[in-house]
């Protein structure tokens, strides 16, 4: 059975790797298909935008002309999909309209549903970066610089490449979508953290005064710079939109590191070196020595906890029940901007509890850290130092 489970994971790792490489490549007809269906546009739909259009127009795939009772032109829209499909947010594509008067001068952009982070989406609704390139013409947007909003990086540099590749095209324009430096420098911090983390792992007696400097680094780099970090949520999005290599490569090495290493060594890597919100508990665990002493087995009990949310999970994902993540993984508590309340909630209480209880999310709750056991080699060694 442990054979099983171990060939099942190790089915999936290389899935995750091969879809985000995939996702990197041309659409198959059927996808493309798909996404030309997506972006249909009816007449009522073209009113909740233009409320004097009495009449739409298809001029090209995911291209319409609205008209009013006089037959007049007077407006475009723009979906995004098909042509800017393959651009990736922090959890997948986000799909937009982009909105043009009888002109082509924009007059608004519109996100639709999509699977990225609600919270993430919530943020640059608020932040006034649709509105930025309202009343500019397409070379006038083209040429408009648009920063990252803070807190929701990878989805708003997505909305802004989905626009600029979009407009490009319906302008039959050649347009070069470049991610800004910022997003290369988070993943050679995430790359370099990866590094000293191997190490500390590979040689512990040597880089033993290297465990505090790298609890820190992963709660700046990883936790409050990136708010980007291992997580059902992101294996979940990535198995199903693939990896956005050009957004997320260095996490995504963090993670073929975090499902092998278990599996070569039996010994946790990613939860112990490298998890924030693990290394907030330990930073704070050691502010009294003096822990509360449960005993082997109570906590033997305690454990069934994080895999009934585990089971739970998967549960909800087979049936197809949608759910909020942020409930269950309370990772994004370290933008306090974006996260929502329950999530604050669980992530300060879990970390207040670490000054009586060695690490309690990690050890009692966390379904990622049920999942990663899975990779672990069984030994004699009892179920708390397991979960260590």
């Amino acid at each position: 059975m442990k054979r099983a489970v171990t060939i099942l994971i190790t089915i999936a790792v290389c899935i995750l790797i091969a879809s985000g490489f995939c996702n990197n490549q041309e659409r198959s007809s059927q996808e493309i298909e798909a996404a030309e269906e997506a972006s249909a546009i009816d007449l009522k739909e073209a009113q909740s935008i233009f409320p004097e259009a009495r009449s739409i127009s298809e001029v090209d795939t995911a291209f319409y002309e609205v008209f009013d009772k006089s037959n007049s032109k007077i407006g475009t829209i723009l979906h995004s999909f098909p042509v800017a499909q393959d651009i990736n947010g922090y959890a997948g594509p986000v799909p937009i309209l982009i909105l043009l008067d009888a002109d082509n001068i924009i007059v608004g952009i519109k996100i639709l549903d999509n699977s990225d982070t609600p919270s993430y989406v919530e943020k640059v609704q608020k932040s006034g970066m649709l509105k930025r390139w309202n009343g500019k013409s397409i070379s006038e947007a083209l040429a408009t610089d648009v920063d990252a909003v803070s807190g929701a990086t990878f989805t708003s540099r997505a909305i802004d490449a989905s626009f600029r590749k979009r407009i490009a095209f319906f302008q039959k324009e050649n347009v070069k979508i470049d991610f800004a430096w910022d997003l290369f420098a988070k993943n050679l911090a995430s790359v370099i953290l990866l590094i000293l983390a191997l190490y500390a792992f590979f040689k512990p007696a040597k880089a033993r005064k290297l465990r505090i400097p790298i609890l820190i680094l992963s709660i700046i780099i990883l936790g409050v710079w990136q708010g980007s970090m291992l997580s059902l949520f992101q294996f979940y999005t990535w198995l199903t939109n693939g990896v956005p290599l050009s957004l997320q490569w260095g996490l995504l090495l963090i993670t073929i590191a975090a499902i092998l290493l278990p599996l070569l060594t039996g010994r946790a890597f990613y939860c112990t070196y490298l998890c924030p919100f693990g290394a907030a508990q330990e930073l704070m665990g050691k502010a009294n020595k003096n822990k509360l002493n449960i005993s082997h087995k109570v906590f033997h009990y305690l454990l069934f906890i994080r895999k009934a949310i585990l089971i739970a999970i998967v549960l909800l994902l087979i049936l197809g029940i949608n759910f909020d993540f942020d409930y269950i993984e309370p990772f994004s508590a370290f933008n306090i901007n974006t996260a929502s309340l329950i999530t604050l909630v669980i992530g300060f209480a879990s970390i207040a509890l670490s000054l009586f209880i060695s690490r309690p999310w990690c050890r009692i709750c966390c379904p990622l850290g049920q999942t990663l056991d899975f990779l672990r080699k069984r030994n004699n060694s009892s179920e708390e130092n397991k979960a260590e």
